[in-house]
């Protein structure tokens, strides 16, 4: 699946992203050009980020003070307190939403598999992210020696200090987009 292929690589697809994006970007992944799919991505959401700033205050009005001082922080060059903001607000969007955790497991399983489940197969399909185990929730015995990804539990436990990045904040909206409108979109099927 594609959208998991972004996951694995710390992406995850704006709502508004041409349909065969994924594909294509996924294909320039399987060739070994991982930087080019990752710097359209980049520019995709340096691009995008006020339109998506503006869509989560709109949908998400309690949260608009966090938002706009996380999506100021991310403008900043604040991206070491940009990205906790922004992966708290993924999982807090997450749990109001379908009322599970995101980045919780049950079995090595993510709770979140268990509302995708109940979807249709072509939801199942938009939402699989949830469904898989992905580095950004990977727990600690998942994670080897050389783990280098973005990683919610490393990040919010004071396990590293070195995530504060543009392209890992960009990651971090990344998500925090997906699981605000996917789950948004497809939880009333």
């Amino acid at each position: 699946n594609e959208l998991i292929t972004l996951g694995k690589q710390g992406w995850f697809v704006d709502y508004y992203m041409p349909a065969k994006m994924p594909s294509a970007l996924v294909k320039e992944i399987k060739n070994h050009n991982i930087g080019k799919a990752e710097n359209f991505l980049i520019n995709y959401f340096r691009d995008n980020i006020d339109l998506i700033k503006d869509n989560l205050c709109n949908e998400f009005q309690d949260r608009t003070v966090v938002l706009n001082k996380s999506f100021n922080a991310h403008r900043n060059n604040n991206y070491e307190l940009s990205i906790p903001v922004f992966l708290i607000q993924a999982d807090g969007i997450c749990q109001e939403l379908i009322g599970k955790q995101l980045y919780s497991k049950e079995n090595g399983i993510p709770k979140t598999a268990k509302f995708v489940n109940t979807l249709d197969i072509i939801s199942q399909a938009y939402l699989s992210p949830f469904s898989k185990n992905l580095p950004i929730s990977a727990s600690e015995r998942e994670r080897n020696n050389n783990f280098n990804e973005l990683n919610r539990h490393q990040i919010l436990h004071g396990e590293i200090s070195d995530y504060g990045t543009e392209i890992n904040s960009l990651k971090s909206i990344s998500l925090l987009n997906y699981v605000a409108f996917a789950l948004n979109v497809h939880r009333s099927f």
